[in-house]
C-alpha cells in the first residue's frame, strides 16, 4: 500500500465538516501534492512541480490555497513555508518560518492545520503554536502547552480537527 506524510482536510471558516471535499497528502521525497479519496485510499497528483519536496500541507478552503512546508527544514534557509493554489496552480514562497517574529520553532513542522485564518502547529514536545501569515512574514504565538509541559510528543507526523478543537 501506498503511505502518507501528512493530510489536510477541507475546514471552512465557522463548521468543521464531515471528512469530505478537499482532501490532500504528500509522499515522503516527492516534490508533489496528492488529492486523497478518503474511502478508497487513492492519490491522485494534483501537482508534481512543487519547488521543495512537502513533508506538511493544510487546506485553506477560503483561498484555494494548500500551505505545505519543506522536508528537513532547520537551516536558515530551508525551514520555508509555501503555498500552491489549486486555482490556478501556481507554487508560492510565503515566507522563511526562521525569520518569523515570536516563538522559535526547533524544527521545520511536520504538521499543519488551517482553521479561521491562521496555521497550527505541534512542536516536537507539547507546544501548539499558531502561524499568522500577513504578506510575506509571520508571527508565532505558543498558544498552549497540550499537556502542561507533563509529555513529550516527540515528532507529531499528522493533526487532525474536530468540533472539540486539535
Amino acid at each position: 500500500g501506498r503511505g502518507f506524510a501528512d493530510i489536510a482536510c477541507a475546514q471552512p471558516a465557522f463548521t468543521i465538516p464531515a471528512l469530505t471535499g478537499q482532501n490532500f497528502a504528500t509522499v515522503t521525497g516527492k516534490n508533489a501534492i496528492y488529492r486523497l479519496d478518503l474511502t478508497t485510499g487513492a492519490m491522485q497528483p494534483i501537482t508534481t512541480t512543487c519547488p521543495v519536496a512537502p513533508e506538511s500541507v493544510a487546506w485553506d478552503s477560503q483561498t484555494n490555497l494548500v500551505y505545505y512546508t519543506e522536508v528537513g527544514g532547520t537551516s536558515a534557509t530551508t525551514n520555508r513555508l509555501y503555498s500552491f493554489n489549486t486555482t490556478n496552480f501556481t507554487h508560492s514562497l510565503v515566507t522563511n518560518l526562521n525569520a518569523a517574529t515570536g516563538y522559535a520553532l526547533s524544527s521545520s513542522p511536520k504538521n499543519l492545520v488551517y482553521i479561521f485564518g491562521d496555521l497550527y502547529t505541534i512542536q516536537g514536545d507539547d507546544d501548539l503554536v499558531r502561524i499568522k501569515v500577513t504578506g510575506s512574514t509571520a508571527n508565532l504565538t505558543k498558544i498552549a502547552d497540550l499537556s502542561g509541559n507533563t509529555r513529550n510528543f516527540g515528532t507529531v507526523g499528522a493533526a487532525a480537527l474536530s468540533t472539540g478543537g486539535l
